[in-house]
């Protein structure tokens, strides 16, 4: 099955009727097509609701399943679970209020379970990446978290400040959001950790992107991180691109989640609070610098997240504050909307297509 083709659902919810009088020709049979997209649901804090939802698509046929997780281990996820990733032939999750990663097969069921604490502490593991045998994760403990795919052993660098975010891989790098150095202040840093093959030790911190948080990612040539501001004195939402390997930092433009799509575009929403009259949703391409819109009607645009290397779409998580589900919007590549599905959580972040 070619999972680029998933923008196909929306046209394949239409139904053609044959002209009246016509006999239409025969059609050959053929196997249904299937297509499975988990959603990974924060749930809300000190709930103890977060969970993994299902949504397959048949023919365009969409069912929902709105908690495997529970299905499959007869417990739920825990309490705000932050990331999902399918890596190999399993899913890595971390649980942040539960402090834990939990490595599952493809149904959701625990094949192991790590608590992850720091000289007793819970560390509240946050974001992963993955590259070779080794799963990565930030955390609130001021370490970058390496855990072996194989047997589950883990290892860690400090990184220098407790608040760590959104990472990702570029070649033999790791790129790790630094947001906050306490609970109160915010930082200014994107720390640079050498990969478990090269020696796992800080290389570097890029100094200039006030509170990056949530999007970190590397697309072609560059790594791009999105700076939120301090919500104060320095409100500014941007999307910066940083050079891997001379570390040169570029602002790029207005931004609160940006996303790389298969196109070698990004998908970027502005909707930020304090600058209402200038909120905004396009597609955003590196190579001429030019933004085209997309429309979107957002009750709260919550995040963003594509698959860009094997799917030509994105997806964009909706938050109405009052609802107790949240829907995830799918779009295509160019940011036509093609269709709207309850996730059957609260505050859904992160999606995996398999």
């Amino acid at each position: 099955m070619n999972k680029k083709l998933l923008f196909a659902l929306a046209a394949s919810l239409t139904i053609f009727a044959a002209c009246e009088g016509t006999e239409p020709d025969p059609q050959p049979v053929v196997d249904p097509v299937v297509i499975q997209t988990l959603i990974l649901n924060n749930g809300s804090s000190g709930a103890n609701n977060s969970s993994i939802a299902r949504l397959v698509s048949t023919d365009g046929v969409l069912h929902l399943e709105p908690d495997i997780y529970s299905l499959a281990n007869g417990e739920g996820l825990g309490d705000l679970a932050q990331d999902l990733i399918h890596y190999g032939s399993s899913l890595y999750v971390t649980v942040t209020g539960s402090s834990k990663i939990e490595k599952l097969d493809l149904d959701g069921k625990v094949v192991k379970s790590l608590s992850i604490t720091n000289d007793g502490i819970p560390s509240q593991p946050r974001f992963l990446a993955a590259q070779g045998e080794y799963v990565y994760f930030s955390a609130y403990d001021g370490y970058l978290h390496c855990v072996d795919t194989l047997n589950m052993s883990e290892s860690k660098v400090a990184v220098g400040s407790p608040y760590l975010e959104a990472i990702c891989i570029k070649d033999d790098k790791i790129f790790v959001n630094v947001s906050r150095s306490s609970e109160y202040v915010y930082d200014n840093k994107v720390a640079v950790v050498s990969t478990m093959e090269n020696g796992f030790e800080l290389l570097h911190t890029v100094e200039g992107v006030l509170n990056p948080y949530m999007t970190c990612f590397a697309l072609d040539d560059a790594v791009y991180v999105v700076g939120c501001g301090d919500y104060y004195e320095n409100p500014d939402q941007k999307l910066y691109k940083i050079d891997p390997d001379t570390y040169e930092l570029t602002e790029i433009c207005d931004a609160t989640y940006a996303t790389p799509l298969i196109s070698g575009k990004i998908a970027v929403v502005y909707n930020y609070y304090y600058d209402p009259d200038g909120a905004r949703n396009f597609i955003y391409d590196p190579a001429s610098g030019t933004e085209t819109s997309f429309d979107a009607s957002f009750t709260y645009a919550y995040n963003l997240c594509s698959d860009p290397e094997q799917a030509s779409f994105f997806v964009a998580f909706d938050c109405d504050y009052t609802a107790s589900t949240h829907d995830a919007m799918f779009f295509s590549a160019d940011g036509e909307l093609l269709f709207t599905a309850d996730t059957g959580g609260m505050y859904p972040s992160k999606f995996v297509l398999f």
